[in-house]
């Protein structure tokens, strides 16, 4: 898999390269940061995300909604600035909201189908 998403990541600087080359080293900063991530994140402790998924879920929130407060920019507002980085916290969203469902639904003692629907409406 690491391979993979390391082929991927080549592939895809090769590609900027040859649009824009001067986004070029953004994007290489950011493919490393990733690998960090990916590096780190096995070895976290399940009962880590299992305690703050309440609070992945209620940054998720936040993030989202700071996006319709923040400036336009190129005519939408998805993305906000953070220490001279713009982020666009939809994609930082989607992991942050699996985990939150995730620890929901194991939080709960009995499980059915009705349930399982409320959760969806609760995340989507």
């Amino acid at each position: 898999m690491p391979i993979l998403v390391l082929l991927l990541s080549a592939y895809s600087l090769v590609i900027i390269k040859h649009i824009k080359s001067e986004l070029f080293i953004t994007q290489l900063v950011w493919i490393a940061a990733g690998f960090v991530v990916l590096s780190f994140m096995p070895r976290i402790r399940m009962d880590i995300f299992r305690a703050l998924w309440p609070v992945f879920y209620i940054v998720s929130l936040i993030s989202l909604i700071i996006v319709f407060l923040g400036p336009e920019i190129r005519g939408t507002h998805r993305w906000f600035e953070l220490f001279g980085a713009r982020l666009q916290p939809s994609e930082m969203v989607k992991p942050f909201i699996m985990v939150s469902l995730a620890g929901f639904i194991a939080g709960r003692t009995r499980h059915r189908m009705v349930d399982f629907f409320a959760y969806v409406g609760l995340f989507a």
